[in-house]
């Protein structure tokens, strides 16, 4: 349940493995496969994005993934797109950061933050939290999130240093969901026309 967030595993993990067992089928064409997902499923995608595959990625689109928890990302051989509402409970901030950083070692990576859209991507906005929906959210520390270095150090982007317990309980918000997803096809087709336009490249 989303009550259970906490004890969520790493989906990126599976989707990796999912891509290699893929590899061999013959009705797949391995080099063009992509990777996406909205909220958690966004925040799989990001999962990504420090790890140097040996069967890449063709392109990936973390869809309002929220990176208040980020790794030091590496250089890819594929290119990145971060979808992001505007109006969020997840705040676009830490992944603009992100993408910077990755622009930064060379990716080819671009964020778009449509405007005036909640997470669920209504104009509307979210509903509020009831009856345990969404109990608990990793939306908080918006501007002081946490990045995790490459000996697992964390450390709040104003470079203080903390632990895994700390940024949980500093990262912690109620979970906001819901709402009229009138701009959701809006969100789909720029992930859908960005793969498309990657795959047609040679």
């Amino acid at each position: 349940s989303k009550a259970d967030k906490t004890k969520f595993p790493p989906a990126w993990r599976y989707a990796i493995g999912l891509k290699n067992l893929l590899r061999n089928d013959e009705r797949i064409q391995s080099s063009s496969t992509f990777y996406t997902g909205w909220s958690y499923g966004g925040a799989s995608v990001t999962g990504v994005l420090q790890l140097n595959m040996k069967q890449p990625w063709k392109a990936v689109a973390p869809v309002e993934a929220g990176c208040q928890f980020q790794q030091i990302p590496v250089k890819q051989p594929y290119p990145i797109l971060f979808i992001m509402g505007a109006d969020s409970h997840y705040s676009p901030i830490p992944c603009l950061y992100l993408n910077d950083q990755l622009k930064e070692i060379g990716n080819q990576s671009e964020a778009i933050v449509i405007p005036g859209v909640s997470h669920s991507f209504s104009t509307s906005g979210d509903r509020a939290p009831a009856n345990g929906f969404g109990a608990i959210s990793l939306s908080g520390c918006p501007n002081n999130f946490f990045i995790i270095d490459r000996q697992g150090v964390w450390m709040r982007r104003d470079g203080s240093v903390a632990d895994a317990k700390t940024a949980w309980s500093e990262c912690t918000a109620p979970g906001i969901g819901g709402g009229i997803e009138d701009k959701m096809d809006l969100a789909v087709s720029y992930v859908i026309n960005f793969f498309t336009a990657v795959n047609a490249k040679p």
